[in-house]
């Protein structure tokens, strides 16, 4: 039998991804959400970059999967990730899969620079509590009520349009035209220290490729490959010339330094503005960056060119 392998979902994954989280549903007994809300939210929750969502594949079909949500923690004193789902489809249980779940899940929660890993149960789930406690978590209990288990409490709230508020939204990533996906992957992976964050085919010889730096929840890359020749004439070019993109670090000299070392092109020497330290580079098509490291004081930069 093939081993079981597990990676984190794309798009190109929402169609099995979907069928395993309505599965969860009726395993659970729960009415909602509904497939057709699945249907319509999956895409948004992928797309989302404080969500993870990894599946389990058997044999070329997806058998299992878990949802991972990260955030800045004040109690961790820095990101913590939390295990919303971990699901196995009832043909494949008995096989481990559950466990390699979970041990995926916290590497890759260590990864992502979290330093707290926690999730909820039930308390009747005696078998998932002997599985959570075999991989070395264990219950919350805090000094004030010694023993006291934690309780999780839900209240339902209208959506955000029967409120009149405004949604809360995140630019999830920001497409760059490429003549050829791996060169690209080579490029910011080894010049710029990037981390492929994901690789999925598509139809047609596509594939789904995710870029970012390193340690970074922020917007991410999304190399796309031009594919006809409209594409091919605007690659290096996208928008016209100008600086296409603003890449912050906290120690430009040192980036600086390291990035010139692999052949990376800058435009000049490091300079001081009224935003920060700047020097401009370009990627390997020839598309102008900022690399800036801003003012401490600066929470944002807004920079009209």
């Amino acid at each position: 039998m093939n081993p079981v392998k597990i990676r984190p979902a794309g798009p190109g994954d929402a169609t099995a991804l979907a069928v395993l989280i309505a599965g969860f549903r009726d395993h659970l007994a729960a009415k909602a959400p509904i497939d057709l809300e699945i249907q319509r939210h999956l895409p948004l929750a992928l797309a989302e970059a404080g969500i993870e969502f990894c599946c389990a594949w058997l044999e070329g079909e997806a058998v299992g999967y878990t949802q991972t949500r990260f955030w800045a923690s004040v109690w961790a004193s820095g990101a913590e990730a939390h295990l919303d789902d971990l699901f196995v489809v009832e043909k494949a249980r008995s096989r481990g899969i559950g466990r390699s779940l979970l041990r995926h899940a916290l590497l890759r929660a260590e990864a992502r620079g979290a330093l707290r890993f926690c999730l909820n149960t039930n308390e009747r789930n005696e078998a998932a509590q002997s599985l959570y406690r075999s991989e070395g978590l264990a219950p919350q209990s805090h000094a004030l009520y010694p023993g006291g288990r934690e309780v999780l409490w839900v209240k339902a709230l209208a959506p955000n349009g029967a409120r009149g508020t405004p949604m809360s939204q995140t630019l999830g990533y920001v497409t760059i035209l490429v003549r050829d996906y791996d060169e690209a992957i080579a490029f910011f992976t080894h010049a710029l220290g990037f981390e492929r964050i994901e690789d999925t085919p598509l139809q047609a010889g596509k594939r789904w490729v995710v870029v970012a730096p390193q340690g970074s929840r922020g917007t991410a890359l999304l190399l796309a490959r031009a594919s006809t020749p409209e594409q091919e004439a605007l690659v290096g070019r996208q928008t016209g010339g100008r600086v296409s993109f603003f890449l912050h670090t906290d120690d430009l000299r040192s980036d600086y330094e390291r990035m010139k070392a692999r052949g990376v092109r800058f435009r000049g020497e490091p300079r001081s503005e009224a935003y920060g330290s700047v020097v401009v580079f370009e990627d390997l098509y020839g598309n102008p960056w900022d690399l800036v490291e801003p003012p401490q004081s600066f929470s944002s930069i807004r920079i009209s060119r």
